[in-house]
């Protein structure tokens, strides 16, 4: 009979198999997982999805430091494409399972 493995062993083994053959192919297995490696500070999601953006074909910067009347602004990413421009403002959570309930 074999062996029992659940589903989060299985990936484990295969994402470490995959690490040693290359290692940008074992973190695209698992997009979930590979945004969570991207660290606890929030900044590196900025500039991915800045990149995101820019090989759709939109002008994009992370980032930006704006000066109000009375306050400055950080703006998390600029996106621009033809006449129109979007400010955005990026949500990283290092938690699992985080979600906000209404």
């Amino acid at each position: 009979m074999p062996e029992v493995v659940t589903t989060k062993e299985l990936y484990k083994f295969i994402f470490e198999e995959l690490k040693k053959e290359k290692r940008s192919g074992a973190y695209r297995f698992n997009l979930k997982n590979s945004l969570y490696l991207l660290g606890p500070s929030g900044y590196p999601f900025e500039k991915y999805i800045a990149h995101l953006f820019k090989e759709y074909g939109y002008f994009a910067k992370h980032n930006l430091i704006f000066k109000g009347f009375c306050l400055i602004y950080e703006i998390d990413i600029l996106i621009e494409k033809n006449d129109e421009k979007f400010l955005g403002e990026c949500k990283f959570h290092q938690e699992k399972g985080k979600k906000k309930r209404c």
